[in-house]
């Protein structure tokens, strides 16, 4: 039996070998995996960001319910009769406004009656219960917070209300716009003279539109009157 033709080995020759092509990431490839990465990490970061934010959020919004309900009760123990000084139905705590003078909102120019810590020994029971009421939203570390108590005196509804801004992180963010916006004024000013002259009156008219834009920016508050824009609230009315 002739195996010479099936035997590369008898006649000579040798088994040529098959290489494996090699395999890889093109350059390409990798960047584009590195982008839609990125993207995506950049989004859990935008999310995360979100979460924690909405968290303190609400985190400030049920320490407001539960101060304001702490004084709604203060005033139900404390409801006395009508005429009857020291006593809710008395009006010893009518039109009362608590804030913390030193961390209020720089756009709040309302009254506040009592604006900072007593430290003195006290003995009248309404002044125990604002000064114990101020100290409880002090510690709660609302930002800016301002509180307040209303009364109808013809339905008796005693109205309680704690207000925080919660804007203020917002607010740090507003110097780096400035900064930029100033740069390209800057820019455009040195390309000519006659463009510095125009830009600068119509900053003058913007910055008097914002003035009173800023002026303008307010709400109503359950208190009576207005409260900044940004100032969030809580308003408890009940029946004495």
């Amino acid at each position: 039996m002739n195996t010479s033709a099936r035997n590369p080995a008898v006649c000579g020759t040798k088994p040529r070998r098959t290489w494996p092509r090699p395999r890889g990431f093109t350059l390409v490839e990798v960047l584009v995996t590195a982008a839609v990465t990125m993207v995506a990490l950049a989004g859990l970061v935008t999310l995360q960001i979100l979460a924690v934010r909405a968290a303190g959020s609400s985190l400030q919004r049920s320490q407001a319910t539960s101060l304001a309900y702490e004084m709604s009760d203060r005033l139900r123990l404390n409801k006395g009769e009508t005429q009857i000084a020291g006593t809710a139905l008395g009006g010893s705590y009518d039109n009362v406004t608590l804030c913390d003078i030193a961390t209020r909102h720089a756009a709040d120019e309302r009254g506040c009656a009592i604006s900072a810590r007593n430290t003195a020994t006290l003995t009248d029971p309404v002044a125990i219960d604002l000064r114990d009421w101020w100290n409880a939203i002090a510690s709660a570390g609302l930002p800016n917070w301002y509180a307040g108590i209303v009364r109808d005196p013809s339905s008796d509804i005693v109205t309680v209300a704690v207000q925080w801004d919660e804007q203020r992180g917002e607010d740090d963010l507003r110097p780096a716009d400035d900064t930029g916006a100033e740069s390209e004024e800057s820019e455009e000013g040195e390309e000519s003279e006659e463009g510095e002259e125009s830009e600068e009156g119509e900053e003058g008219e913007e910055g008097e539109e914002g003035e009173e834009g800023a002026g303008s920016e307010a709400k109503s508050s359950c208190l009576g009157g207005t409260m900044p824009s940004s100032m969030q609230e809580i308003c408890l009315s009940s029946e004495l």
